[in-house]
């Protein structure tokens, strides 16, 4: 089918981004006005969008529980892999960990009634059926604020021999807030455009709460705020080929058990 095709594209797409920009990471550009480091930004930017994809597929995927586990901690090896030696002490787990807790949430959502259905299947129920996802704007304000305290007190312990964990702990959440939020605007059934400015707006904002928790520097500012914004681009961007495909994010409507009045309707129980 043209849409397996688009995915089978996207995968190797990201099989050799992933690969080669993890090469050109090493690279340091002696170019004046340029980061000498700048090349980090499209890689790390690539690496998150693919943990996001896999925890998608993780929690998802109709594969068997053992299968899905064993993807996912293969796939969790392998980003950990891609990240260069002397970047490792600053990003080491936070694709591990950016795996982990949005599998974990994404997995809440299936046990809840969340799904990722295709509509364009004819397997797949009417449309009428099912009712997009929708995500509690409280709910993703608090997750939200829940890491600005969190960077907060990664700012509070700057002495702190745990300080490193908590930063690569925050630095993980700001990705799996900014994922979450992505896969709401991009696969759910109001329009698109309507929602990525949220996207594009979160991201950098969120970025410049862990790069004050950092303590970062004038150049590390720069870093996180690219990467803050890169990373949205390239995940809305695989989400769109997926939605190209039919793809939605949906939840389940139990259909009422109620008799008929004497009118014949049916009355609807409320979700």
């Amino acid at each position: 089918m043209p849409g397996d095709r688009r995915l089978q594209i996207l995968a190797v797409a990201h099989l050799v981004l992933g690969v080669g920009t993890s090469f050109l990471a090493h690279v340091e550009l002696r170019i004046p006005f340029v980061l000498e480091h700048i090349l980090i930004v499209p890689f790390l930017a690539l690496v998150l969008c693919q943990s996001l994809l896999l925890s998608l597929w993780g929690a998802a995927s109709q594969a068997t529980r053992w299968m899905r586990l064993a993807g996912l901690v293969t796939g969790a090896v392998y980003l950990e892999a891609l990240v260069p030696s002397d970047l490792r002490r600053e990003f080491l787990g936070t694709s591990t960990i950016t795996i982990v807790v949005t599998t974990a949430i994404l997995l809440v959502m299936r046990r809840v009634g969340g799904r990722l259905t295709r509509q364009d299947d004819p397997g797949q129920p009417a449309r009428q059926e099912a009712d997009g996802l929708r995500f509690s704007i409280r709910g993703m304000m608090i997750f939200t604020a829940v890491v600005a305290v969190l960077c907060a007190g990664a700012r509070a312990m700057q002495e702190s021999p745990n300080r490193v964990f908590l930063l690569i702990l925050v630095w993980a959440l700001c990705f799996v807030a900014v994922g979450l939020v992505s896969l709401w605007a991009m696969l759910g059934d109001a329009d698109p455009l309507r929602r990525v400015p949220v996207v594009l707006v979160l991201s950098p904002m969120l970025g410049a709460f862990f790069a004050f928790a950092a303590n970062a520097h004038s150049d590390g500012w720069i870093y996180i705020l690219l990467i803050m914004v890169l990373y949205p681009a390239a995940l809305l961007g695989s989400l769109l080929v997926l939605r190209s495909c039919g793809y939605r994010l949906v939840r389940r409507v139990v259909p009422s058990t109620s008799p008929p009045d004497d009118r014949g309707r049916c009355e609807m129980t409320d979700g």
